[in-house]
């Protein structure tokens, strides 16, 4: 079972790092050096410009003082993180001023700025001893208190930074306090600078400032002994070491430790990047190369360029240039996205001249790809008998790795990036909305949980999605003065759309989703994201307004027509009858309602002049008609042919148990599987969009036979055959007979496992939200490739931790008028004195379309007088098709408590638990009373025919009552009770 407690986010590890940051500094100088400082600009605005540089986030404080007395004092007054002096000569200042630190607070550095290099030898030989804790030579440059800061900040974090997020460390192997003074800044600033510039694209700026803190840390030595204590300490870490030639050996000056130094490197790492440096090029430079090593002339005036280039194409700071054997350069990689494509086209022979080297798990950490890095580092180019086997495998690794970094993050969009690489954008300011926020969480959980490996035989993605935030809706309200007609009501919900369409959209929107469309040219669906939708207690589910589009119109511009019309009609639907009747059902106001947009590629195939995928379905967690041995907690599943509308809206579905798929008590016999299953199928027109765009033009969903589906080769996989000579259904369309949607080849289908897999999705999902769960999924099962699962929206059901204990007796069993034991809801419905039914003497299921206004004009008569009621019929409630039931709007029905769906003979429809209708109910806790024909449950429609109607219809009855009705729902058992005053 998948353990959601072993979930950590992705950048976990990088907010444990830099946890001991330098955030006031304390400088002790003179008034005249403090003057001198602030003569070529405040000291805290040139080290404010040299952390904006470096992408650094924060800036120290720095603090001065001009006496060692007065240092004390605010010390201890004070959180000093650090302390600098700047001294000429006075080389007692620095140890009395050492030493008293010290004294009050042993674990404070103090850093001494020496000014004068011809004191170094005796500043250094006065104070190294005495409680300083590093000497540099200021020569008026801020590059350097940066540094300063930085490598004591690496001091105190290395140890922690390293074991606990594998951080990557620079040995400096340096003696001389001038030229440790010149080149530790010129390290530290190509770090930062190319670890800034180098971090993959695809994040936001919250986790690129996280994933500064795994930059490389910079440790320094100045002997043999310290330099091989480190290196053993952080030896897993250590990406590069730059040393000088003649340092302290014993305690005594060795011309050659720098050299012995790297023979014992070269023994235990020989492609470890190393650059050897000296004032005595002559002498030196055979011998470094003769080692391996990059070499630098300590003397050169092109010193800092040198020690940068060997940054950038030894420890690969820089882009990543693709040579021949030869050297030559055949392609080069800014990023690891370009390094990936690059990896597909380059010919062998480079990869394997750089494989050798390990020069690619050197370039991923220096960009703190670590987990990239490790995987590689193992591998070895001769480990591999075919070269090509080594591409692939640096592409698997590379292009899985970028994969799941990327569920954690929900980037801005910007032109230029790709939304097929990073698949989840934000676009504008605000919040994601409920769907968009289901949408993320479902690919956190996916990548996190790795379910993908349990399921190696199918592709699970979801689709790139876009979300238009909510701010842009308001400023587009603001902007072409639309709140008070929105809100208002007053004004036809025609003439509203109308004026949406009317209205200007920001340059900068319309500017992005053109760029969005010029990489995105499949189909779409822009659907609704309310801030309040899809949430625990308002799910508004099918409320709102969604839109595909063929998104293939011979320019770009026709197709950002079709767009940028689609979200303001989903604009629009946030004012419609449908939400206006359900909120006032409810404690929200519609005022407080803002919407962002959801624009995702549409999942499926295009088969002839249509898009649709095979399948698509709706699962659940908890099954609220459980029969044989299932229970609630197994959850239920309804799938159908084509696009999701059939299963959301209350058509012909196949429901299934994912514990349990290939028990369908659903179907009785062989007339229920050819009177209940699909005849018809939704799928995209995929004709481009002709005239203007308009909530008509713009509805591009068109029912189509089964026939079509089989004439694509669609339907065979999912479909059986009925044998009228046998009686039987068989999965052979070699046989005539009539198509019957069964998927019962898909539901045994040992590859796919579609069971299990949404028994898992269901289990983990409902764990990591603590209630109850939804997930709308589409599947498509290609001729050629693996099937691929697209998991499309998650929301939460209403949970039932509030249900209040009901009891229904047989007494009261015996009183009712009506019984169910198919009922959810639950509690005591009071207050309800009337009841509106369906005339069952004149019921005719193919006048069913007629009914539903007339069950909305006494709607609107009994909530103009607030009255609850009861609505009793036939078929399923709100279900479009109408051979299922009668299909009501929520305006239709806005003021009832109870609905009862009853059988008759010869049509049965099974109660629907995936649909939009259903989710609303639930989540109102709106009873619902199942009642099929011939069952334990009854309706006993005798009594009610001596009740003289209050009001009359062609189809419909209004019975009233001056005392209530006894209501109740026992939601634990699915039983239900109406008794009659």
């Amino acid at each position: 079972m998948l353990d959601i407690d072993d979930i950590q986010h992705r950048f976990d590890t990088f907010r444990s790092l830099m946890a001991n940051r330098i955030r006031e500094v304390l400088l002790v100088s003179s008034v005249y050096d403090a003057y001198i400082l602030e003569e070529d600009g405040t000291l805290e605005e040139r080290l404010w410009q040299q952390y904006a540089d470096r992408g650094l986030s924060t800036v120290p404080r720095i603090r001065k003082v001009s006496s060692v007395e007065r240092a004390l004092e605010v010390i201890q007054r004070e959180k000093i993180d650090l302390v600098v002096a700047i001294v000429h000569e006075e080389g007692e200042l620095a140890v009395e001023l050492a030493l008293k630190v010290k004294a009050v607070r042993p674990d404070l550095p103090v850093t001494i700025l020496a000014t004068d290099p011809s004191s170094l030898p005796r500043l250094s030989d006065t104070t190294m001893h005495h409680g300083v804790d590093r000497i540099f030579l200021w020569q008026n440059d801020p590059t350097l208190l940066v540094a300063i800061i930085k490598y004591f900040e690496d001091r105190a974090n290395v140890d922690h930074d390293t074991r606990v997020g594998g951080v990557r460390v620079v040995l400096l192997v340096e003696d001389s306090i001038a030229h440790y003074s010149t080149i530790l800044p010129a390290i530290y600033t190509a770090i930062m600078r190319l670890t800034r510039r180098m971090i993959d694209e695809g994040l936001n700026l919250l986790h690129k400032q996280l994933r500064m803190r795994s930059r490389a840390k910079i440790v320094l030595a100045d002997s043999l002994e310290e330099a091989i204590d480190l290196y053993r300490r952080y030896r897993p870490y250590i990406l590069g070491v730059v040393t000088d030639v003649r340092f302290s050996k014993a305690g005594h000056p060795e011309d050659g430790a720098g050299f012995e130094l790297v023979r014992m490197l070269r023994r235990e790492d020989r492609e470890l990047p190393i650059c050897i440096q000296s004032a005595e090029p002559e002498e030196n430079r055979p011998r470094a190369l003769a080692l391996g090593t990059y070499f630098i002339d300590k003397h050169s005036t092109r010193l800092i360029d040198d020690l940068q280039r060997f940054l950038r194409d030894y420890m690969g700071f820089g882009d990543f240039i693709f040579r021949s054997p030869a050297g030559l350069e055949i392609a080069r990689a800014g990023t690891p996205r370009e390094l990936l494509d690059r990896l597909r086209e380059v010919p062998i022979a480079s990869i394997l001249y750089h494989g050798r080297q390990q020069h690619f798990s050197h370039w991923m950490m220096a960009r703190t790809e670590i987990r990239i890095a490790e995987q590689l580092y193992p591998k070895r180019a001769d480990d591999f008998s075919d070269p090509e086997e080594l591409r692939r495998f640096l592409v698997q690794v590379i292009e899985t790795v970028l994969h799941e970094k990327q569920s954690d993050v929900i980037t801005r969009f910007l032109p230029g990036r790709n939304p097929h690489e990073v698949q989840f954008m934000r676009q504008g300011e605000g919040s994601l909305g409920g769907k968009a926020r289901g949408i993320g969480f479902l690919r956190y959980l996916l990548s996190r949980l790795e379910i993908r490996r349990l399921f190696p035989d199918i592709t699970i993605q979801i689709p790139p999605t876009l979300v238009v935030c909510s701010n842009e809706f308001g400023r587009f309200l603001d902007d072409n003065g639309l709140w008070d007609d929105a809100l208002g009501g007053a004004m036809p919900f025609s003439e509203l759309q109308e004026r949406f369409l009317k209205g200007k959209l920001r340059d900068e929107m319309i500017h992005d989703l053109r760029a969005y469309l010029q990489t995105v040219c499949e189909p779409l669906a822009v659907r609704s994201s309310s801030i309040l939708e899809d949430s625990l207690h308002l799910p508004l589910a099918g409320l709102y307004s969604t839109y595909m589009l063929p998104n293939n119109d011979p320019s770009v511009e026709e197709r950002l027509a079709s767009l940028l019309a689609a979200v303001k009609l989903v604009w629009a639907s946030t004012y419609g009858e449908d939400p206006r009747a359900y909120f006032r059902q409810t404690n929200y106001r519609l005022e407080d309602e803002r919407m962002a947009v959801v624009i995702q590629t549409l999942g499926g195939g295009r088969r002839g002049d249509y898009f649709y995928p095979s399948f698509s379905g709706v699962a659940q967690s908890y099954n609220f008609y459980p029969v044989s041995y299932m229970k609630s907690d197994d959850g239920v599943a309804q799938i159908a042919l084509g696009l999701g509308k059939t299963v959301v809206e209350g058509g012909p579905i196949v429901r299934f148990c994912p514990r349990y798929p290939q028990l369908l008590p659903q179907f009785a016999n062989i007339r229920d599987w050819l009177y209940f299953t699909q005849k018809e199928f939704y799928g995209l027109d995929m004709a481009p969009i002709q005239g203007p765009r308009d909530p008509a033009t713009m509805d591009r969903l068109k029912l189509l036979p089964l026939s079509e589906a089989e004439a694509r080769r669609v339907l065979q996989p999912l479909a059986s055959v009925y044998q009228s000579e046998s009686g039987l259904l068989v999965d052979s369309f070699f046989y005539e007979g009539p198509r019957i949607a069964t998927f019962q080849k898909v539901l045994r289908d040992p590859k796919l496992k579609l069971g299990e897999l949404l028994s898992n999705l269901l289990t983990v999902s409902e764990k990591a939200m603590r209630t109850p769960v939804e997930i709308e999924f589409a599947c498509d099962l290609p001729e050629e490739g693996r099937p691929v699962f697209y998991p499309l929206q998650l929301r939460p059901m209403a949970s039932k931790k509030r249900w209040e204990r009901v009891e229904i007796t047989p007494e009261l069993r015996q009183r009712a008028f009506c019984y169910s034991e198919l009922a959810h809801g639950n509690g005591f419905y009071r207050g309800i004195h009337d009841l509106v039914c369906v005339k069952p003497d004149t019921f005719d299921i193919s006048k069913s379309r007629q009914i539903a206004p007339e069950i909305g004009e006494l709607n609107k008569l009994l909530t103009g007088q607030d009255r609850p009621y009861v609505l009793v019929g036939f078929g399923r409630w709100g279900s479009m098709d109408p051979w299922m039931g009668i299909g009501v709007n929520w305006a239709q029905i806005s003021g009832v408590r109870v609905l009862v769906e009853a059988g008759l003979k010869g049509f049965n429809a099974d109660p629907a638990q995936g649909t939009h209708f259903f989710q609303n109910v639930t989540a109102l806790n709106i009873g619902c009373l199942s009642v099929p024909y011939q069952s334990k449950s009854f309706l006993e429609w005798g009594k009610l025919d001596c009740i003289t109607p209050a009001r009359e219809t062609p189809h419909l009855k209004l019975l009233r009552w001056a005392k209530p009705l006894e209501i109740r729902i026992d939601g634990r058992i699915g039983a239900a009770v109406i008794c009659l005053p």
